[in-house]
């Protein structure tokens, strides 16, 4: 069943989608910064009918209190000295009621991540269980996605280019500015969500895509933010299309490191059949493959099978799954918003670089050439091309500073974000303080895990106190299980 289990997992899409020392002593906060202007008059907040928003599954499962409305914002806001459009969208705002009768004032916003995935769903009360028990949380649906008003999504896009310029033309067609839709102008929605909501302070939590919008919050207006907390961090001077293959072959090495952990498994060879797997793959012109072998593995890194499938694919190669490789694009995607992101703030800047080296020291040629041409979510030169959306300012490739209180979550096997980026993002936030769980994957808050749990239910409480994260060092590493045959000694071996 495990090796049923791995196999499906190999037919996943491509993602950009972050251990490194911080400053886990927080010194005494600064002065809050005064709050920025009050909403302009085209920003509003209306409430709605839960029923008449959500699907049956999604009312379901809202806490007794809950409610529902959209927030109408300019597609384009007055920032950087332009005007605000005239045109405007509305953005999906569900307000998960705490259970407890004597909450806290302030609440939990959620950036979720992508840039395109979604918020609202039927499982956002199990997702938020923790922070539900003292505080609201507020689950938003970032502009172009999900419940969002337009929904700019490519539902016939399966990787070809014509098939993204019907999609491109049908949205600009419909009037959509796709310009509109970045990092920038999404920050906003939340600065004035705030506001119309008369929340004098608030907390943000966000995950992948949504720690880099949450920066970008911090850096725009600091105003009304309590905390933040950052989980599988994605930083803004990380470019994620130039720098993917870091966390590739950082992925790589972590396979390398719990196969160390391992009893019976030996390291140098596992990266020697690896390798070579990879060599014969693109030998036979099967550079598709090769690639996508190595996303699997990544995929599977904290998967107690990994050392079954590689003896698998070394014996039947043909199981390699290439389908979903295509561009990285899977069913469902909101496409365009991480296109619009991805393109604008991204592609233009691929020699700004975040990390000191390449990361690819000690791995084949065959390999290189394999991770090197690895790209997320199928953002490359041909679909930024047929996207079209202008240059953002070069002030998405720096990092940001500030004094705010964080708290940095990461995980030891996060294939997407390594803990390494958590750790860059770490030293420029004077009151952050940064961990990582050992047996962590991309997300960890609402995996269940009650040390990651009770050290955000900690930070909350006081976010200016050092924490005591005692509880990380009883979590034990991941580790690989040895087929048989693989730890038997030699002599014992059938020949």
């Amino acid at each position: 069943m495990a090796l049923k289990q791995t196999l499906i997992a190999v037919a996943v899409s491509l993602l950009v989608t972050a251990c490194g020392g911080s400053n886990n002593s927080p010194r005494p906060a600064p002065p809050a910064p005064p709050p920025p202007p009050e909403p302009t008059s085209q920003v509003t907040f209306n409430e709605t009918a839960c029923s008449a928003m959500l699907t049956a599954a999604q009312v379901a499962v809202l806490t007794s209190g809950s409610t529902c409305g959209f927030l109408t914002v300019p597609e384009t806001h007055a920032i950087g000295g332009r005007a605000a459009s005239e045109k405007t969208i509305q953005v999906a705002v569900v307000k998960l009621a705490a259970r407890s009768a004597n909450k806290q004032t302030d609440p939990v916003v959620y950036l979720h991540g992508g840039p395109g995935g979604t918020g609202i769903g039927d499982q956002m009360t199990e997702q938020f269980s923790s922070l539900l028990k003292n505080r609201d949380v507020y689950v938003v649906d970032q502009r172009g996605v999900g419940l969002s008003k337009p929904a700019l999504n490519c539902p016939n896009y399966r990787g070809k280019s014509e098939q993204l310029t019907a999609c491109k033309n049908a949205l600009s067609a419909s009037g959509a500015d796709l310009s509109a839709y970045t990092s920038l102008q999404n920050a906003w929605d939340f600065i004035e969500l705030r506001k119309a909501l008369k929340i004098e302070q608030w907390n943000i939590y966000g995950e992948s895509y949504g720690t880099r919008l949450a920066t970008t919050i911090m850096r725009e207006s600091e105003g009304g933010i309590r905390s933040v907390i950052l989980d599988g961090m994605f930083p803004i001077e990380i470019n994620g299309i130039s720098e993917n293959p870091w966390s590739v072959y950082e992925t790589l090495n972590q396979i390398l490191r719990n196969c160390a952990q391992t009893n019976g498994c030996n390291r140098d060879r596992l990266k020697t059949r690896i390798e070579a797997i990879v060599r014969n793959l693109q030998n036979q012109s099967k550079l598709t493959e090769s690639r996508a072998f190595i996303q699997a593995l990544t995929n599977i890194v904290a998967e107690a099978s990994l050392l079954e499938y590689v003896g698998v694919i070394e014996q039947q190669p043909n199981l390699i799954e290439v389908d979903t490789l295509e561009n990285g694009v899977t069913d469902g995607l909101f496409l365009a918003m991480g296109l619009s992101v991805l393109c604008a703030e991204e592609y233009p800047f691929l020699e700004r670089r975040g990390m000191p080296d390449t990361n690819e020291q000690g791995w084949s040629e065959a390999t290189r050439t394999a991770v090197n041409g690895m790209t997320p979510l199928g953002v490359d030169a041909p679909n930024c091309k047929i996207w079209d959306v202008p240059a953002a300012s070069d002030v998405e490739t720096r990092a940001v500073t500030s004094n705010l209180p964080v708290l940095i979550l990461n995980g030891q096997n996060d294939a997407q974000t390594p803990p390494a980026w958590g750790a860059l993002v770490a030293k420029n936030m004077s009151m952050s303080q940064n961990f990582t769980n050992p047996r962590g994957g991309h997300i960890q808050l609402g995996t269940g895990n009650a040390c990651i749990e009770s050290l955000v239910e900690s930070f909350l409480t006081t976010p200016t106190s050092a924490l005591d994260a005692s509880c990380i060092a009883s979590i034990p590493p991941i580790t690989y299980t040895v087929p048989a045959a693989a730890a038997k000694p030699a002599s014992a071996r059938s020949r």
